[in-house]
């Protein structure tokens, strides 16, 4: 389950990660069609280290091919980059870009990069549960600027409640934000932490639980009115209130049912419908429901479904219809939800379900527990491990034991006020009433000597109301006794349940049965914390009695905590990874804090990337966790296999060491052999076949534009199913998946597949052609100018194939091969001539499907001292929008020489005013000085520039220049970006000219509109045309002009 709260709006999409510079778009039909797909027969091209060195190699002034290349590079790095972000961050980090290696990229490309962030903002929390498998459960965090929500990745760990204020230094994407926790770069400024009580988690609660199931939910498990018994009148409720001494309960209202479109699972997880912006299912069934979700503290989706519930850990702030609300969110599954557990009175899997989550959503973690083998706490000898809703006693836990929650929760909640919590300082003897009583002390906090942390908790239960499982013969044992807890002291504070009886029946945490400090038992020592609890010296119904000891506190080293951050690696030849580990210093508070050495051991040294990294050394201070990283590529040539992987801690202060060892799993290069169908809308369902897939993986979807992917889940090793997603992320709104072909690999193992292709559309969308059908050549003499010319003329035959196509006046590119050094020369306008009268209102020319064009290219190079030599032109492609279209085979290649003589004499001339042209095509308007003679710009203005884009804006397809005020020689040109916003005032430029002698020239004005004719639709219809000086008077009576916006960024114009 992914909580994204944007990434996840599209609901049946099984959206992950989405890169997104898109320019254009099309139309298209469904289609059922399925086809064999292009399947390249090599393995992947470019790894993240390979893109890298693309754009940071890239010079960003070698042209329009170069910069559109970069720009395929760049969003293909970027999708790569978002899925490193959630898998990996620490990987992730490896990767980014220094602000030299951004500043000297294309700013199309830089638009691409993840930015350099230091920002304050809010962070939730939600927790998603997997009671099944709990190494799976685990946080999901999320990043809130007011309405702007991203997914919040962390190295390293965070407990926070939602809507916690806090400092972000790291790394910001379209739909992510990462940090490095384990090096502060996550600074609290308010964390929403509970002490001594919570006007949260007291009082009635009131809760919108909504109804939901999916095309395939199969029959409704009970109505409407069913429901809020179930929900508010049953033992759910009863349970709350008795647990909370009455202090808490739950009452409210159900909607529903709605049904949700789409299945229950897409590409292999399951559906999870949230709140984001108000295009997602729920934000619109409460909007079109009037469902008054501002009466609301709670709500609970309860969905139809067979998945893992989830919550968010308190309260926060959310956006619907343009309002904000404060509530929390929990999901639950009702699928089973009458089972039945076997306690001596009703309880069933609901019931389970939602006090756990909504503990969550009052802001609990999970009761969680130490299994240190022969010992209750670590020692010298002893490895300790962390267990996962390991207090089964609990049903923030597991809840199988019992079901209370502990005492310590109680507090933080509230429910237990500071009159029933017993401060323990010194030595003596002290009694505690059970915890499901209403009087006396029924939590003990025991203080260390000199310090006001309180490491330890006691509590004491009978078998009581929901308790009384307790009282079957094989728990009864923990009646007799303390419960005991080691407190974790974080920025929200937790708690582990300690195992009295290590050793009954087994010193497995298996023994879970038997966990309390018992009357006859020797007492629990903590040296290292001068802490002696017990012995209990008198057990009743009502209550327990038992002696504490504290003595000052001494150093006392023990064994460190480690474990694997990242779970089983498995990786193909070739992948690179960061693995990572975490170390817990067990060191008592009174030790001076701890170097800690790592020695890892990888099957042969070579398969680190940074050889420096094999062994580390860092400080950790006592009781608190550290996280080493190690970067590590498989060579190619490895053998796939089972490899181990081992690490050696220890110690420097006392020498203790601890080891970690887990296998290392080398497969095969994932392989495409097929995607069937090859093309299809959004929502179509694709099988990707081939061999050596992960279960769990990503599909990445690239073109020069636009690159996203999709998270596959359950994968079989040869098969891969997943719908194509109808939206991508946009931070804030969703927008629609581009209809184009992209190229398709599966990101598997730590490495990419060979590539196939499929196409985002109605049809298969065959590649238009562009064909040189003959080709002329002459050098022309000015003899006036004293300037010579090599001019090409070039006959090109363009096909749309299978889709309309639209092209407009275009830059071609041009191949210039010589035998001799040509230096000083340029290029004349080098266009594509649209025939006359057949262009569209739009200024864009349409090539039916299934029918071609034929279209003249003039190409003209100039230069005042063109050598002696062979010459070669040869055109190499058409940009149609972005995507530069080769000739097919063969390409006309025309050699002009050799040439004689020095044919070309420098001449003097004064300025000249050039020949205007301007070309208003669809959302791409220029306005083209061509210099005949020497001429100068002397100035360029904007006569009421907020109605205008700015002129400075660039325009990637163009081969020429901007337009700057200085000379010009004579065949050069320029443009200038010139289009009117959507507003009313007038859009009007004024260019200036140089005209005469150079010493001593006149200045000529010329005025020009963009303008938006009658009838026709913005952000299609504008033209230009050029005003006389008397027009611009009477627009604009005290027109002098001030200087254009300059603006620094990236524009990017194409079209279809």
């Amino acid at each position: 389950m992914n909580l994204q709260p944007d990434a996840r709006r599209a609901l049946g999409a099984g959206l992950v990660v989405i890169a997104l510079v898109a320019f254009s778009n099309s139309s298209a039909h469904i289609s059922d069609v399925g086809q064999q797909a292009a399947v390249a027969a090599v393995s992947s091209t470019d790894t993240l280290t390979q893109l890298n060195q693309s754009l940071i190699s890239a010079n960003k002034d070698k042209g329009v091919l170069k910069e559109g290349e970069l720009l395929e590079k760049a969003v293909h790095r970027k999708a790569l980059m978002e899925i490193l972000a959630k898998e990996n961050p620490a990987h992730f980090l490896r990767y980014v870009l220094n602000a030299s290696q951004i500043s000297s990229l294309p700013k199309s490309v830089t638009a691409t990069v993840e930015k350099r962030i230091s920002t304050e903002g809010v962070i939730d929390t939600y927790i998603i549960d997997d009671f099944e498998h709990p190494e799976k459960s685990h946080y999901e965090y999320y990043f809130k600027r007011g309405a702007n929500v991203k997914s919040l990745y962390l190295v390293g760990d965070l407990l926070v409640r939602s809507n916690t204020q806090a400092l972000i230094t790291g790394y910001e994407g379209d739909t992510y934000v990462v940090a490095d926790n384990t090096k502060g770069n996550v600074t609290i400024k308010a964390n929403k932490d509970i002490d001594g009580g919570s006007n949260e988690a007291l009082g009635v609660q009131n809760t919108a639980v909504i109804l939901v199931d999916f095309d395939d939910s199969g029959p409704r498990p009970f109505t409407k009115e069913q429901a809020k018994n179930i929900f508010f009148n049953a033992q759910f409720n009863k349970f709350m209130k008795e647990q909370s001494y009455n202090k808490v309960s739950f009452k409210g209202d159900v909607y529903g049912w709605y049904r949700l479109s789409g299945p229950s699972m897409s590409n292999g997880q399951h559906v999870i419908p949230v709140f984001g912006n108000d295009n997602s299912q729920l934000n619109r069934i409460i909007l079109e429901n009037n469902i008054p979700i501002g009466n609301y503290g709670r709500v609970i989706i309860a969905i139809n479904s067979d998945f893992t519930s989830s919550s968010q850990v308190g309260m926060t702030m959310q956006y619907i219809g343009g309002r904000e609300y404060f509530f929390s969110s929990s999901w639950i599954s009702l699928a089973g939800f009458d089972i039945l557990a076997p306690f001596p009175f009703t309880w069933t899997d609901l019931d389970f379900l939602l006090a756990h989550e909504l503990g969550h959503a009052l802001g609990l973690m999970h009761a969680n527990s130490w299994e240190c083998g022969t010992s209750p706490i670590p020692t010298s000898g002893s490895n300790c491990e962390h267990r996962e809703y390991g207090n089964f006693f609990d049903t923030m836990g597991t809840g199988g034991l019992s079901l209370h929650f502990n005492a310590y929760y109680k507090e933080l909640l509230g429910w237990l006020s500071p009159s029933s919590v017993l401060t323990i300082n010194q030595s003596g003897a002290y009694t505690l009433k059970t915890l499901e009583g209403y009087g006396g002390f029924r939590l003990a906090k025991i203080k260390m000597q000199g310090s006001t942390q309180t490491p330890y908790v006691l509590e004491f239960r009978q078998g009581i109301g929901f308790d009384s499982i307790l009282n079957l013969p094989a728990l009864t044992s923990n009646k007799d006794g303390l419960f005991i807890a080691r407190t974790i002291d974080d920025v929200f504070p937790t708690s582990r349940l300690l195992d009295m009886q290590p050793n009954f029946p087994s010193s497995d945490w298996d023994d879970i049965n038997a966990v309390t400090l018992n009357l006859g038992a020797a007492p629990f020592v903590d040296r290292g914390l001068g802490i002696i609890i017990g012995p209990v010296t008198k057990v009743a119904n009502s209550g327990i009695d038992f002696n504490v000891d504290i003595k000052e506190p001494i150093c006392i080293y023990n064994k460190p905590t480690v474990s694997n951050a990242y779970g089983n690696i498995v990786l193909a030849p070739g992948g690179f990874t960061t693995f990572g580990i975490k170390i817990i210093n067990n060191n008592s508070f009174t030790c001076p804090p701890s170097d800690f050495e790592v020695a890892a051991g990888f099957p042969a040294n070579l398969w680190f990337a940074d050889p420096n990294s094999i062994r580390q050394t860092r400080m950790i201070n006592n009781q608190e966790d550290g996280y080493f990283s190690f970067p590590l590529q498989v060579p190619t040539m490895t053998v796939p296999g089972q490899y181990t992987v081992s690490y050696l801690i220890t110690d420097k202060q006392s020498g203790l060491s601890a080891t970690l060892t887990y296998p290392l799993y080398i497969v095969p290069d994932p392989v495409i052999t097929n995607v069937t169908p090859m093309f299809g809308l959004p929502g179509t369902q694709v099988t990707i076949q081939g061999r050596n897939f992960n279960s769990e993986g990503d599909v990445l979807f690239v073109s020069n534009t636009v690159a996203f992917s999709i998270k596959y889940y359950n994968a079989e090793s040869n098969n891969i199913r997943f719908n194509i997603p109808e939206t991508f992320f946009c931070s804030d709104t969703c927008s629609p998946v581009p209809l184009r072909r992209y190229t398709v690999t599966v990101y598997s193992n730590g490495v990419e597949s060979n590539p196939a292709t499929f196409q985002v559309g109605e049809i298969l969308d065959l590649e238009p052609t562009m064909k040189v059908v003959s080709a002329s050549t002459t050098i022309e003499y000015d003899s006036a100018n004293k300037e010579s010319a090599i001019v090409g003329n070039f006959i090109v035959h363009v096909s749309a194939d299978s889709e309309d196509l639209y092209i407009e006046e275009t830059p071609f590119t041009v191949a210039v091969n010589s035998t001799k050094n040509w230096s000083t020369s340029r290029t004349d306008a080098t266009m594509l001539q649209l025939p006359a009268g057949e262009q569209l209102e739009d200024g864009t020319y349409k090539i039916a499907k299934n029918t071609s064009k034929t279209f003249t290219v003039q190409v003209k190079y100039l230069s005042k001292n063109l050598l002696p030599g062979l010459y070669t032109i040869k055109l190499n492609g058409l940009y149609m929008g972005d995507t530069l279209v080769g000739p097919t085979a063969p390409a006309v290649t025309n050699t002009i020489g050799p040439i004689v003589g020095d044919i070309d004499k420098p001449g003097e001339a004064g300025y000249a005013i050039p020949t205007i042209n301007y070309f208003a095509g669809r959302a791409s308007h220029r306005i083209y000085p061509t210099f005949n003679d020497s001429g100068k710009i002397q100035s360029m203005q904007l006569l009421n520039s907020s109605v205008c884009y700015p002129i400075l804006f660039k325009v990637s397809t163009e081969t020429r220049p901007q337009c700057t005020v200085k000379e010009y020689q004579k065949g050069e040109t320029c443009y200038l970006y010139f289009q009117k916003r959507n507003l009313p005032q007038r859009c009007v430029a004024k260019l200036q000219f140089a005209r005469g002698p150079k010493d001593n020239p006149s200045i000529e004005t010329h005025y020009y509109e963009s303008y938006l004719p009658a009838g026709a639709v913005f952000g299609r219809g504008e033209q230009i045309r050029e005003l006389s000086q008397q027009e611009v008077n009477v627009a604009f009576p005290n027109q002098g002009g001030s200087v254009f916006d300059a603006f620094l960024g990236i524009f990017k114009l194409l079209t279809r």
